[in-house]
């Protein structure tokens, strides 16, 4: 790492962010990106899957005690 005349910005060699470098991944680091985008889904699924059911029990207990109210 290289400072500037005016010392304010900086100025990165090319091999700072692997502009030098082979950027291909391996198979691990491909396999744990997968399984961290599959973990990742999974619980988005998850989430969406708790709040429709909390919703869905929610409102069919208001219904059965509208349904005695009635009657």
């Amino acid at each position: 790492m290289k400072q500037v005349s005016g010392g304010r910005f900086l100025k990165f060699t090319p091999d700072a962010f692997g502009e030098g470098r082979d950027r291909r991944m391996t198979i691990v680091e491909i396999l744990t990106l997968m399984a961290f985008f599959v973990s990742l889904l999974t619980l988005i699924v998850t989430l969406v899957h708790v709040t429709f059911d909390i919703t869905f029990r929610m409102l069919e207990s208001r219904n059965k005690k509208d349904d005695k109210k009635k009657k």
